[in-house]
């Protein structure tokens, strides 16, 4: 059985999602493993010297956003404004629609409504940028425990 996945971008909460997407990037200086977008990744590879002995490969992580658990999402992102309080004015706003964001996913399908209550939403610009993050975290720890 599939799910849906439902876009955003018409969604009344769309403007909170946009909002705390962008304000939630400032962390991605905070996180070496972290890239912005692709033309940052042509950047890095232009002007890497990469040896034979080397493999470049990538991951696809199958169900990534509904794996995340929204309740794990808000307390890593909770301890992250904690940690670099003077990067984000208003952390405690942010976190507030954060949690609205996430915890109002609405969608309709043949005329009945349903609430996702797994995972993070695909379709809102919140999930990548807060998807890029968790796992950059969940890196972080995996390298720590190496």
């Amino acid at each position: 059985m599939g799910r849906p996945i439902v876009t955003g971008y018409n969604w009344i909460l769309t403007p909170a999602s946009f909002f705390v997407g962008h304000q939630l990037k400032t962390f991605y200086s905070k996180f070496e493993n972290i890239l912005n977008d692709s033309l940052s990744l042509v950047k890095l590879l232009g002007k890497t010297k990469i040896d034979n002995d080397y493999f470049l490969f990538k991951v696809d992580l199958q169900n990534l956003y509904s794996n995340i658990s929204v309740k794990d999402a808000l307390e890593l992102l909770k301890r992250l404004f904690f940690k670099y309080q003077k990067v984000i004015p208003n952390a405690h706003l942010i976190i507030e629609l954060m949690e609205v964001v996430l915890n109002s996913a609405v969608m309709e399908f043949q005329k009945v409504f349903y609430r996702q209550i797994l995972g993070i939403v695909m379709g809102t610009n919140l999930a990548p940028i807060l998807a890029n993050i968790y796992m950059a975290r969940l890196e972080g720890k995996t390298h720590n425990h190496m």
